[in-house]
């Protein structure tokens, strides 16, 4: 019996590697949310996200703070950017027809063959 009747598409060159691509700032982009959650956690940690930061002498808080937010200001910068480009990608992703990468399929593939025999077991 055949419960997944999951057939292999034709690729082309071009959907492949937009497919690869898009996959690849995907993965990349997802984890940039994650990477500004723990930089503005050491902010919290350092008491810079308020206005009551003190100074004990050996540090020139106010120095850092500056430098800190710079910084941050600077990876938003970037990491909006790289959204952009991402955001680019994709469109064009869908405006081709959404492509999927041939090795991609025959992933998808393998899982439905293996889905079929184990129901086909059973019923």
């Amino acid at each position: 019996m055949v419960f997944n009747d999951y057939e292999i598409k034709e690729v082309t060159p071009e959907g492949e590697f937009l497919f690869n691509l898009k996959q690849k700032t995907y993965w990349h982009g997802s984890s940039v949310g994650f990477l500004m959650g723990d930089f503005y956690g050491i902010l919290v940690q350092l008491g810079l996200d308020g206005n009551d930061v003190k100074s004990d002498g050996e540090i020139d808080i106010k120095r850092l703070k500056e430098e800190c937010n710079s910084l941050y200001s600077s990876m938003t910068n970037w990491f909006s950017e790289y959204e952009k480009i991402a955001d680019s990608i994709f469109d064009e992703w869908e405006r081709i027809g959404k492509p999927v990468a041939l090795e991609y399929q025959k992933g998808i593939k393998k899982r439905c063959d293996e889905q079929d025999a184990v129901k086909s077991e059973y019923h």
